[in-house]
């Protein structure tokens, strides 16, 4: 597990991901989450929110998604900070908890782009400390409502991450919910 004391800069970010960069995915489930597959020996998570209504609102979340405001919400810093949503892009991403910096790799393995929603996917490198994948993706439906799913699948990839399991499972819980209160927040002006 990569940590670090104190903030990293983004250089130092840009550092552990262009070091990554080509690293393999971590898990063999690709895109399962867009799918509504649950594989076998993962921890299961859905979170739903609804955001408000209309073809503004859902323009207004795509932007949102597109600049990484959900993970903002969720206190997560994403390097590059204006890294493109599309297949293969590979971010490094830094979570305080308690003073130290926890970081991350993961690439986007499918994309969602129709009229009526928007998204992406992304899976965890070896270099990650937990394999699985997760999916963020925004619905506008029929009558306008538009909502925002993540959607995913995960278990500790490294020993440090095992016996901190029920840490571990509260953050990510935490963090599903922080990332629906960005999208709130970065859609209601």
């Amino acid at each position: 597990m990569r940590l670090s004391l104190g903030q990293p800069t983004i250089a130092d970010l840009e550092a552990i991901r262009l070091k990554h960069l080509h690293l393999p995915l971590s898990y063999s489930d690709v895109g399962a989450t867009l799918r509504g597959e649950r594989p076998r020996g993962y921890f299961h998570d859905n979170r739903t929110v609804e955001l408000r209504r209309g073809v503004t609102t859902f323009a207004a979340a795509k932007q949102a998604l597109r600049s990484w405001a959900a993970h903002r919400g969720a206190n997560i810093l994403v390097v590059p900070v204006d890294a493109l949503i599309e297949v293969g892009t590979v971010v490094t991403m830094t979570l305080p908890v308690l003073g130290i910096h926890i970081h991350a790799d993961c690439r986007i393995v499918a994309v969602i782009d129709e009229p009526d929603a928007f998204g992406f996917a992304y899976g965890t490198l070896t270099s990650h400390p937990e394999t699985g994948e997760e999916s963020f993706v925004i619905r506008r439906a029929p009558d306008s409502d538009v909502s925002f799913t993540v959607t995913a699948f995960s278990r500790p990839g490294e020993l440090v991450a095992w016996c901190g399991l029920p840490v571990v499972r509260a953050l990510q819980h935490r963090a599903a919910r922080q990332f629906g209160q960005g999208m709130k927040v970065a859609t209601a002006t």
